[in-house]
């Protein structure tokens, strides 16, 4: 997988490749969700040191701890944003996905249709044909045209 078969001659298929963008895509978001989790559970033992801390008067451990509290509650946001963007970029590749499926689709139908062999007619669609041609003569009324030579007004 990845890029070594395209390097030694091996071409890639497009499938292929968005395939593999998506799993590495997929691979990234469950790192990030992990690094995400750990975050979440140090920050949760810092906010029980905190307290410990406080309850003892070390005020300047507090302060400390309280900073690196901000710092990852930070980084938790920041892996929030960059796992939604993960998910965006994922969705995208999923639609160039389906695009190139459909297109792959309808140039196997275009591929199968022979240029060279006429049209199926079918009777009924000549009859259908017939009389929308008769009902548009019927309806159809011819319009007087003006020149621009010719006056308005008539004496």
């Amino acid at each position: 997988p990845g890029i070594m078969p395209a390097l030694f001659g091996r071409k890639v298929s497009t499938e292929e490749q968005i395939k593999e963008h998506k799993r590495t895509i997929d691979r990234a978001i469950r790192e990030l969700d992990r690094e995400r989790s750990r975050l979440e559970m140090q920050e949760r033992k810092l906010v029980a040191d905190i307290k410990k801390m406080a309850a003892q008067n070390q005020m300047g451990a507090v302060k400390i701890m309280a900073k690196d509290l901000v710092r990852t509650r930070h980084y938790v946001q920041r892996f929030m944003k960059m796992r939604a963007q993960m998910q965006a970029v994922g969705l995208r590749i999923q639609t160039v996905k389906s695009t190139q499926a459909m297109t792959s689709c309808m140039a196997g139908a275009c591929a199968r249709h022979d240029p060279h062999e006429p049209a199926v007619e079918h009777p009924r669609a000549a009859e259908d044909a017939h009389g929308v041609r008769a009902l548009l003569r019927a309806s159809w009324t011819p319009r007087r045209r003006w020149s621009r030579t010719r006056s308005t007004t008539s004496s």
